[in-house]
């Protein structure tokens, strides 16, 4: 991987980070599926390289039939293991594993864009939205939120009883303004983070640390199986951002 590394003081090294394990049960070859006019891989690759003055677009797969999408896409391939390639590896151990190969080769980024190929509906802006927040509030991580269009009091969990059991309990449901405790929950379309502060506190996650939010725009979408994947193309025929047309991922190619 190439590094632009600039003088201490001037603007940090950010690296596009895309994660595409080629393992999916809910969806085979998931990253590899049409959306548009390319693939879930192919749009946060392109979404990735408009970001500017970065270190570049890498994709960690262990797949490949990804790596070869990536390259073509012109990112960068970065390979993964299989012992961390499997349903039950982490986020934070596969960084990690990165992380240590490009402290090796003395590449290591100051921020890491965190683009997931399944939450393609994301724009330039948003991504420079999250970037500002992330350094004007001195943050850890900064990521997208959409507003819950209900209270979580309405929330519950299902003990081995079968029993119900309220995950906010002395709440009453019914009686909750609609106005009241505005709510969010992450959409997973931007994740950004400071690498030094990750490598440090060693969180279990990538949003951790003192954190920032935005409240994204665009449609919010975590596609895992067949008919998130068709409700995302059935977002096509009302959502034409002119973002993504100018990058070609919607409209007519020609």
């Amino acid at each position: 991987m190439h590094s632009d590394a600039t003088d201490p003081g001037t603007s940090p090294n950010i690296l596009v980070f895309v994660p595409a394990r080629g393992g999916s049960k809910g969806i085979p070859s998931k990253n590899l599926q049409g959306l548009g006019n390319g693939s879930l891989l192919h749009w946060a690759v392109a979404i990735g390289q408009t970001v500017p003055d970065t270190m570049g677009v890498c994709v960690s797969t262990d797949h490949p039939d990804i790596a070869q999408a990536a390259r073509d896409s012109g990112a960068e391939v970065l390979d993964r293991p299989d012992e961390i390639s499997q349903d039950h590896s982490t986020v934070v151990e596969m960084l990690h594993y990165h992380l240590d190969a490009m402290d090796a080769e003395g590449t290591t980024p100051d921020i890491i864009v965190y683009l997931e190929p399944t939450s393609p509906f994301r724009t330039l802006e948003e991504i420079m939205a999250c970037i500002a927040a992330l350094d004007a509030g001195k943050l850890d991580a900064v990521a997208t939120f959409q507003a819950l269009s209900y209270h979580p009091s309405w929330l519950v969990t299902v003990d081995e009883h079968c029993c119900v059991q309220r995950l906010m309990p002395g709440r009453d449901a019914w009686n909750v303004a609609e106005s009241e405790d505005a709510s969010y929950a992450l959409t997973g379309a931007v994740y950004v983070f400071r690498v030094s502060s990750f490598r440090e506190a060693r969180p279990k996650g990538i949003f951790f640390g003192k954190t920032g939010h935005l409240v994204q725009s665009s449609p919010a979408i975590d596609i895992d199986t067949p008919f998130e994947l068709d409700t995302a193309r059935g977002m096509l025929d009302y959502y034409e951002h002119p973002f993504f047309t100018s990058l070609g991922l919607i409209g007519d190619p020609g």
